[in-house]
């Protein structure tokens, strides 16, 4: 024993049977582990491309991208993005002084150009049609963000 380390000692299996019983499990949990990474990939891979989405289109009417963009798979047919540091420093003014109905109005003016812009490309990241709704929601700390909650017309499967 000596020059061993001691866990060696420890993980060996007296006998043959038990060893085999033992790789047995061991290759049933390496494989059950990889079967719940590969199935948490597709979902992860599918929140980035929508966040990846998000940043292109705010930079498009921004000039730059967000601070931060969070997407939530609430139900097979519903994501919210939360999008932090979508307003421009006027917007956030306003919003700050209690007039953020004239921030709804420059977004209602916005938003036909961006759905004409990207409306076929979120269909084809989201793989299917869908309804949205959307919030400005003001901050004391100046980062405002926008909340968009979007309503899948059909699951999209995420293989």
């Amino acid at each position: 024993m000596l020059g061993r380390p001691l866990w060696s000692e420890q993980l060996r299996c007296p006998k043959p049977a038990t060893q085999a019983v033992w790789h047995a499990r061991q290759a049933r949990l390496y494989f059950d582990s990889k079967r719940s990474v590969q199935m948490l990939n597709p979902e992860w891979e599918y929140r980035e491309r929508i966040r990846k989405l998000a940043v292109c289109i705010v930079k498009h009417y921004r000039g730059k991208g967000p601070d931060n963009v969070k997407v939530s798979l609430d139900s097979p047919l519903r994501i919210t993005v939360e999008i932090r540091g979508t307003l421009s420093n006027l917007s956030e003014i306003l919003v700050h002084e209690g007039a953020e109905d004239k921030v709804r109005e420059y977004w209602n003016v916005l938003r036909p150009y961006l759905e004409k812009e990207f409306m076929s490309e979120a269909e084809k990241t989201l793989g299917s049609p869908f309804t949205y709704t959307w919030e400005v929601c003001p901050s004391v700390h100046g980062d405002g963000h926008i909340i968009i909650t979007l309503e899948l017309q059909h699951i999209h499967r995420l293989d």
